[in-house]
């Protein structure tokens, strides 16, 4: 299921959770949509392993709540946009999520290199990172985490 900031509520995504087989979700955009609905459509589809939630109204409650029923077939998420996402749903990340393959936290301005190092170290198999360039992201930071994944490609905005 993809849509891009549409006017999809909470009562046009309900009856998600009954897709027993869908194993791709993205909402970008969709802010009007609330942090329960997505906890109720994500925890339930149980074969997910890819979720997009950029610009979505999540937070860390939400992503632990989500972590808790995926982190194991978990390869692919999107963040981006995501302001109330913190260092702790990376460290969650990084604990929990040995499959994960792409991680874009992007616009997340409440997300540290120091967890983003941490996430590199901890999942061997990620590919794909993107983040936003701030003053604590250096160029030792960037080589740091290519030490850890060095076939890793990363975007820094």
């Amino acid at each position: 299921i993809r849509d891009r900031g549409s006017n999809l509520t909470d009562s046009s995504i309900e009856d998600l959770h009954k897709c027993s087989d869908l194993r791709e979700l993205q909402l970008e955009g969709c802010s009007s949509i609330l942090k329960n609905c997505i906890n109720r459509v994500v925890t339930r589809c149980i074969k997910l392993t890819r979720v997009g939630l950029a610009g979505c109204m999540v937070d860390d409650n939400t992503m632990s709540e989500l972590l808790k029923n995926k982190a194991n077939t978990l390869e692919a998420l999107i963040l981006s946009g995501c302001s109330e996402i913190t260092d702790k749903t990376v460290y969650q990340l990084s604990k929990s999520c040995p499959n994960l393959r792409i991680i874009s936290v992007r616009g997340c301005p409440k997300v540290n290199i120091g967890s983003i190092i941490k996430l590199a170290q901890a999942c061997p198999r990620l590919e794909m990172l993107q983040l936003s360039k701030s003053s604590s992201v250096t160029d030792s930071d960037l080589e740091r985490i290519k030490n850890f994944l060095p076939s890793i490609l990363y975007s820094v905005d």
